[in-house]
């Protein structure tokens, strides 16, 4: 009994022994199929959070080797792309939405128009702005691959219209629309996330083409009239608070105070996590009259390049597949941090439909200086007897003056 008892234990022992070994040697005897692959990223700690588990879990990519190359200092601007891109080396890059025209003017990155033909990465399996937002900044063909695309939808109360009998807002209005439907309630009418209602006027005008400033030849034009209707339409609601700004956390909205909210992606996720007790409908941005299926809403956090000289572009061409491939934009989409899944889904996404009713076209950045400078005048002017007008020619005169010192 005990010599059967001793080869049981020797038995079993032998059998832990063997499943051990090949638990620990599973990812061991997986090839490394390519060499260490620098990986342009804003930090270590930053592509880690975001992948690590990821790539840990993927039987392809789990005994991978890559060095990551930090680009936080040429994402906070203390470095421009050319000196950057001639003291680093990568061979695929996560390249922050502004600034991949720059990386393309520099010529350092691989034409990909040939990779979204079949396989993988094939167009057919994506979003249409997926390449049109890569085709926008890349000089008309594709150097660079968005896994995420933000945009702005306008989502409203359906009992709050009801309620008071006002007309649901419907896809492709035009700004000034808005802001009357807006102004139809006593309060509350829209919510903005900015919390510059500057900024409001500024795309307002913005989306309707009207140039507020140059960079060259050297302009500013903050008091003509197309602009002096915009602020006469948009400060009264403004001060009789019908528009609400800094309304990031969409409590208005979410306590069903507000009529209407003006929301990203990140804001949508919370919606659809807290699930109001009320109905509510979602439509496109504003756009303007003469271009209304373009929107300048329309962005993308960052797209992946490839180094046009890197040894291991086979390698790269595989890590670009991993970062578009439908695990990996699935689980970005749950955190709503780095925009839409820009592979077509069968699942209804009221948000993204909304978006994606419309086509992407640049948008123009207005330096702080300038936003600044009209978010202090348009406070004064909420705030004392002067004009609208008399508000644009002491800003016209101001922006002027700063246009001066920056030559």
């Amino acid at each position: 009994m005990n010599i059967n008892r001793i080869n049981l234990y020797f038995l079993l022992i032998i059998i832990v022994v063997m499943l051990n070994a090949c638990t620990s040697n599973n990812s061991k005897d997986l090839p490394i199929l390519h060499d260490n692959i620098r990986i342009g990223y804003f930090s270590e700690e930053n592509f880690k959070s975001r992948y690590s588990s990821l790539i840990n879990n993927d039987i392809d990519m789990m005994n991978e080797r890559y060095t990551i190359v930090p680009t936080s200092e040429l994402i906070k601007g203390r470095i421009d792309v050319k000196t950057w891109s001639k003291e680093n080396e990568f061979d695929i890059i996560y390249i922050p939405g502004p600034l991949l025209e720059q990386f393309v003017e520099q010529d350092v990155l691989k034409n990909l128009d040939n990779l979204i033909i079949t396989d993988e990465l094939a167009s057919d399996n994506f979003n249409t702005a997926f390449l049109e937002l890569s085709k926008l900044y890349g000089q008309g063909a594709v150097y660079g691959l968005p896994p995420g695309i933000d945009g702005k939808a306008v989502v409203y109360n359906k009992n709050l219209f009801a309620k008071y009998k006002v007309d649901f807002p419907v896809d492709r209005m035009q700004w000034f629309d808005l802001i009357h439907l807006a102004s139809r309630f006593p309060s509350e009418g829209l919510t903005i996330t900015s919390d510059s209602g500057f900024e409001l006027i500024w795309d307002v005008g913005h989306t309707n083409d009207y140039k507020v400033y140059r960079k060259s030849p050297p302009m500013v034009n903050f008091n003509s009239d197309p602009w002096r209707e915009i602020w006469e339409k948009v400060t009264e609601p403004l001060a009789k608070r019908a528009i609400l700004t800094n309304e990031y956390l969409l409590d208005s909205f979410l306590e069903g105070e507000a009529a209407m909210a003006i929301i990203s992606n990140r804001q949508y996720v919370e919606l659809q996590k807290k699930r109001p007790d009320f109905e509510w409908g979602i439509v496109t941005m504003p756009v303007n009259s003469n271009q209304s299926d373009v929107t300048k809403y329309m962005h993308a956090d960052g797209f992946y390049g490839i180094s046009s000289s890197s040894p291991n572009q086979e390698a790269a061409v595989e890590w670009l597949k991993f970062f578009l491939s439908e695990k990996t934009l699935a689980s970005d989409g749950m955190l709503g941090n780095f925009g839409l899944n820009t592979r077509k889904s069968t699942i209804s996404d009221p948000f993204a439909e909304a978006v994606f009713k419309l086509h992407p076209v640049k948008r123009d950045v207005l330096p702080f200086e300038y936003l600044e400078l009209g978010e202090n005048s348009l406070q004064k002017l909420l705030s004392n007897n002067s004009t609208v007008i008399e508000t644009l020619n002491e800003l016209q005169d101001k922006a002027e003056e700063i246009l001066r010192n920056t030559k």
